[in-house]
Parts: C-alpha cells; structure tokens; sequence
C-alpha cells in the first residue's frame, strides 16, 4: 500500500491548499461588523501574512544550506 494513504491525490491536496490559503487571506480582511474600531479588526490575514512572508525569507536563506541530519549509531541485527 502507497505510505500516504491516496496515492495520486497530492497534486489536487496541493491545489486545494492553495486555493483555500488565496480565499482565507482575502476574506479574513472583512471585519465582522461595522463600524470597524481597533477591537474589532480583523488580525489573522496579517498574521497569516506575517508568518508567510517569514518562512519564503527563510526558506530562501536556509535552502543553500545541504541539511545534515543527527549521526546516528545503529546496532546491526543479528540474525542468528
């Protein structure tokens, strides 16, 4: 069996993500009512933002750098 579970499904999990990220940042602007006043604006999309703006800047800085993972000592088996 396939480890992820759906085999074939990543490209449309991908889209989908996407897609619900566009619409979650351009609808997370409306505030709930109106007038709109500093208790009542909406924070998420520019924290959504913030944190998204932070991880492509370190992703971008990050990736030149080849990932070392901890040395790990493994017993071998003894198959006696």
């Amino acid at each position: 069996m396939y480890p992820g579970g759906c085999p074939g499904c990543g490209l449309h999990i991908k889209i989908f993500a996407i897609d619900y990220g566009i619409y979650t940042c351009i609808f997370l602007m409306f505030p709930p009512s109106h007038p709109v006043t500093a208790a009542k604006r909406e924070y998420a999309s520019p924290v959504f933002r913030l944190i998204l703006v932070s991880r492509l800047v370190s992703w971008f800085v990050d990736r030149r750098k080849p990932f070392t993972g901890p040395i790990k000592e493994v017993a071998a088996w003894d198959y006696d």
